[in-house]
């Protein structure tokens, strides 16, 4: 079984996979500026019935709970199997130096509602 890749654009620091248009998956990294710390913003984004893609929901995990913390996505309606999830993650491993980190925060900044 051959796994299945998803497209990175640099540009909107967006994942997409052609044979999955429903969803999108949109990353921000955070940098803590005292501990150095990391910390992961998935969105996803859901096609609406006009063709746009719409806020569908977000979760903040760390890089060593990214594998479990995708899962969570199914909150939202994210009903991808165990292996597409992992896929995701590989691809997002794969280009996190590539994913954009806006500024960075103290633990005191980071904004709670945010928080999962």
């Amino acid at each position: 079984m051959s796994s299945k890749q998803w497209d990175f654009d640099s540009k909107t620091s967006e994942f997409s996979r052609q044979d999955k248009t429903q969803f999108k998956f949109r990353a921000t990294r955070y940098k803590d500026s005292s501990s150095h710390e990391e910390s992961l913003k998935i969105e996803s984004l859901v096609l609406d019935s006009n063709n746009n893609y719409v806020d569908n929901g977000s979760i903040i995990t760390t890089p060593d709970k990214l594998e479990r913390d995708l899962s969570t996505l199914k909150r939202f309606g994210v009903m991808f199997s165990v292996i597409d999830f992992c896929n995701l993650r590989q691809d997002i491993e794969k280009n996190y130096f590539d994913i954009p980190v806006p500024v960075s925060y103290t633990h005191l900044t980071l904004p709670t509602s945010d928080l999962v």
